[in-house]
């Protein structure tokens, strides 16, 4: 399944400014972004206005010295 969303604005990490784009995707990777997907076939649209998409976020947050335990402590 192809999902578009189409104005969104985008934060890449190289510039300050957001730009408005249009992002594709499935349900394993982004197929594209930008003008090159902007009139593609997908199976759910989303409209994104008023959304900013941050890519590339993950978590890196982890405690190695709890043990998983309900008490931690």
């Amino acid at each position: 399944m192809r999902t578009k969303i189409t104005n969104i604005q985008l934060f890449d990490g190289t510039s300050s400014n957001l730009v408005e784009t249009t992002i594709l995707f499935d349900e394993k990777a982004i197929i594209g972004i930008g003008e090159n997907v902007k009139d593609a076939d997908a199976d759910d649209v989303i409209d994104g206005k008023g959304l900013t998409c941050l890519p590339g976020l993950i978590d890196c947050h982890v405690h190695l010295t709890m043990d998983g335990n309900a008490d931690p402590l």
